[in-house]
């Protein structure tokens, strides 16, 4: 296994690179901002709805389905998360932190780009 010196190792990129002007943060991407908050509303949201409704819910161990049961039970709540976040109602809550986060996100570019 051949170990580089630490000399030679590459410093860590900026997580937003300048745009145009020095000292510029590029503004952040609005697709990319919805893609995450999608996912805050299936994980945080809906995932936990379900989680809850399933530990509320009595079981019969009869049917309860045993350890596959309990891991399939959280791939299918998972996916209904997913699936519950692309309807209107979980859309709609998605644009409303999109809109929030990207408000905020150009509020702390403006304030840490100095005035040209």
């Amino acid at each position: 296994m051949h170990v580089q010196p630490i000399h030679a190792v590459r410093p860590l990129q900026p997580l937003n690179p300048p745009a145009g002007q020095p000292g510029r943060k590029a503004p952040p991407d609005p697709a990319a901002i919805e893609a995450a908050a999608r996912k805050v509303v299936a994980n945080s949201f809906f995932g936990t709805m379900l989680k809850q409704v399933r530990e509320s819910s009595s079981h019969d161990k009869l049917f309860s389905g045993g350890e596959a049961g309990k891991t399939f039970r959280a791939m299918l709540d998972d996916h209904l998360a997913d699936r519950m976040s692309d309807a209107p109602a979980g859309r709609k809550l998605a644009r409303v932190i999109t809109s929030r986060l990207t408000k905020h996100l150009n509020d702390v570019t403006n304030e840490e780009s100095p005035e040209p």
